[in-house]
């Protein structure tokens, strides 16, 4: 468990866990063996404090149409739909990306890669942008740059991305725990 926040350009990142060998091998059971029923595990925790992301228009980052396709559903609409929160996506990936196959230099090349869908009403609410694993950070700032949600939720961040951001801890209480 983290259940940090950080204050990173102006923008809180609410982060839950910190990513390590036992989220990895869970994240990939569920994702890429499609194990599906594990989908609760991840916000479990803190559920009771769930029903708060509602006041939000919350919004996921993107897998690509091929990632997706390949896997049959949805990672985060499920994660978070278990819970009812509804998730929207109005960004999509140009091309797959898978970012553990590149480099530090080539992950931040994501401007290339990951666009906000013409013609995607938002409801006019605050804009709550959520993602499952942060490594570098670099698809959520651009999903930033394209949405400037109000928050932004982080089931797990990589141990290198919470050191490196360290100093933007903010010490407050989490909406959402």
């Amino acid at each position: 468990m983290c259940k940090k926040i950080y204050k990173v350009n102006q923008v809180e990142w609410h982060v839950l866990y910190e990513y390590d060998d036992f989220l990895e091998r869970l994240f990939f059971r569920y994702k890429e063996q499609c194990d599906r029923l594990l989908a609760p595990v991840f916000l479990e925790p803190i559920h009771q404090y769930l029903h708060k992301m509602k006041k939000y228009t919350v919004c996921s980052l993107c897998s690509s149409d091929q990632k997706r396709m390949q896997r049959g559903f949805d990672p985060l609409s499920d994660i978070f739909g278990f819970y009812n929160v509804s998730i929207v996506s109005p960004l999509y990936k140009k091309k797959e990306h898978k970012q553990s196959d590149l480099s530090k230099e080539e992950r931040e090349k994501v401007n290339d890669v990951i666009f906000r869908k013409e013609h995607y009403t938002l409801a006019d609410k605050p804009i709550l942008l959520v993602d499952d694993v942060c490594t570098t950070g670099a698809s959520l700032q651009r999903g930033i740059e394209l949405l400037s949600p109000n928050k932004v939720f982080v089931i797990a961040a990589h141990p290198l991305w919470l050191s490196q951001h360290q100093e933007m801890i903010v010490e407050k209480k989490s909406l959402f725990w």
